[in-house]
């Protein structure tokens, strides 16, 4: 208790560090208990400062009114509280240091228990709670105004990003769209994808490179698979491979048949244009590989790309190229062909002009193996059309053979078997380019004149198996030897019989000069029937013995 003042308080005191001063201080419980009031960190926080005793130095409630006055004899003790909230304290005061949560009436509080105590020994320690609806009040209203604010720019800025998202995915779908149409093998739609992504519209690109890559190989294997004639083949290799390879003109050098020199094919142009292929001299073999180009490439069996100036002497045999193009510098993408022996059949000479678009991608190693690969598949293809001409010429020599052989069996029909297919063809072209209506839907394809030729060769064959006796005889009964002789043979048996019966009636005492009569006159109409049979038989009627 105060002197002056009459109240009940502390009295505190600290001594300096070299000991000579001492500070001190009153501070009454009434004074205590205002600035917890003042400083609440909440309008319900619920403050207490006790002791080790157990006594209440100073408290702040909800209204701010004191539990008790603070007297010398009337301290507040915390039992004096309500069991409850003695029960909390008595929690918080166990978890010294330590924010605990708990229930009170009903609501969530957050607590703890701090050691206030300035080294003396008093040991006072203060009890501080908080109502969370009140200690985050602020937080709760920051919440409900970040909510409301992000709700507020989600639903502004949902339509713009719907836009622009719309905008991204479109080419996205597009692409979708594209890869199922080419894993469904179909090529035909005119896909192009512009986006604003970079990313995509790089993509959009190679999606698009790659359906027309894989279309132009595609055409180019259809085409090639469903040409049987060598020579359009060659054409067409030539004129895929071109426009797969985005070249401005193409020609084919292919091994001549004595393997001694390679045989320019006629160059074909992009515009489609065909020039003669004499306007390529033929490539000796034999000659000097170094310079050359074309004989380098075919001798490594190697693809090789050189840039051809118009006025560089060492490319004298490639000058024709230049006018025909109208450039005067050709890049040449020089592709060997070999057949499945890997041996050399032929060279793609695949030409650039210097003005030509994207020329560096061309050029590209990625492009020139698709090039390769390409002219690979061209080269078996032509191997095997090479090899089916060739199969059809064994062919046509074992008809020709054949047919020869039949007109060697007889020399009265020779020739024959040669001048029947020249005849039908004749024929049959008369009838495809009459006017006569009979002959209106009359036209053979290639396919079925091959067929009239080969049957118009075959049509003897028979005569293969056929005797010789009856292909070439002299008379109609002719076989081995002449059978007429068993028709004499005949003949001279009715003549013996005709006598022996003339011999037995006699005997039996018939007239002789009447048997002899008859006998004479039997004797020359045998002689008249047989002269009547050798005279047909000679003159080509036949007729049977046993009809005689």
């Amino acid at each position: 208790m105060f002197y002056f003042s009459k109240k009940v308080g502390l009295t505190l005191s600290k001594s300096s560090a070299r000991g000579h001063s001492t500070v001190a201080a009153d501070i009454t419980l009434d004074s205590l208990s205002g600035i917890l009031h003042e400083n609440r960190i909440t309008p319900s926080t619920f403050s207490l400062i006790f002791n080790d005793k157990d006594e209440i130095l100073s408290h702040s409630t909800r209204d701010g009114s004191p539990l008790s006055d603070f007297t010398q004899d009337s301290i507040p003790l915390l039992s004096e509280l309500p069991k409850p909230l003695v029960e909390r304290i008595r929690d918080l005061a166990n978890q010294e240091g330590k924010v605990v949560p708990f229930k009170f009436e009903g609501d969530l509080w957050f607590g703890t228990v701090r050691d206030i105590s300035t080294r003396n020994r008093l040991n006072i320690k203060l009890l501080t709670a908080a109502p969370e609806r009140e200690l985050f009040a602020s937080a709760f209203e920051v919440r409900k105004t970040s909510i409301m604010i992000i709700i507020g720019v989600v639903l502004l800025v949902l339509p713009i990003a719907w836009f622009f998202a719309n905008q991204i995915a479109r080419p996205l779908r597009k692409l979708a769209h594209e890869a199922r149409s080419i894993a469904d093998f179909n090529f035909d739609n005119d896909f192009r994808a512009d986006s604003i992504v970079l990313e995509v519209d790089q993509l959009s690109n190679a999606m698009d490179s790659m359906r027309i890559t894989i279309s132009n190989f595609f055409n180019l294997i259809t085409s090639l698979s469903a040409e049987s004639d060598i020579n359009r083949l060659l054409d067409r290799v030539t004129d895929e491979t071109m426009k797969a390879s985005g070249a401005e003109a193409a020609v084919i050098y292919l091994l001549s048949d004595d393997e001694t020199e390679l045989i320019a094919q006629p160059l074909r142009l992009e515009s489609g244009s065909v020039l003669s292929a004499e306007m390529l001299p033929a490539e000796a073999l034999t000659g000097e590989a170094i310079g050359n180009s074309l004989l380098e490439s075919f001798n490594s069996q190697k693809a090789c790309v050189e840039v051809l100036g118009k006025d560089q002497s060492e490319d004298q045999h490639l000058l024709p190229l230049f006018d025909a193009m109208g450039a005067g510098k050709i890049t040449a993408v020089i592709l060997p062909l070999t057949n499945r022996n890997n041996e050399g059949t032929g060279l793609l000479c695949l030409l650039y002009g210097e003005q030509s678009h994207g020329l560096n991608n061309r050029l590209s190693p990625e492009h020139i193996g698709f090039a390769q690969a390409l002219s690979g598949f061209a080269a078996v293809s032509m191997e095997s059309r090479q090899l089916l001409k060739m199969q059809k010429e064994l062919l046509q020599s074992f008809i020709e053979l054949i047919a020869s052989a039949i007109d060697a069996k007889s020399p009265y029909t020779g020739g024959h078997c040669q001048r029947v297919p020249e005849l039908a063809k004749m024929l049959a072209a008369a009838a495809c380019d009459s006017k006569d209506p009979r002959f209106a839907d009359f036209s053979l394809s290639e396919e079925e004149w091959e067929e009239l030729h080969i049957a118009a060769w075959l049509h003897d064959c028979g005569k293969v198996t056929t005797p010789e006796y009856v292909v070439d005889k002299a008379t109609k009964l002719e076989t081995i030897y002449d059978r007429i002789h068993e028709i004499r043979m005949r003949f001279e048996v009715l003549k013996r019989d005709a006598e022996v019966e003339f011999w037995q009636k006699l005997a039996e005492g018939g007239e002789r000069r009447q048997l002899q009569q008859q006998l004479d006159q039997k004797l020359v109409q045998l002689d008249d029937d047989f002269a009547f049979v050798a005279t047909c038989n000679e003159g080509g009627e036949f007729m049977a013995p046993e009809k005689l």
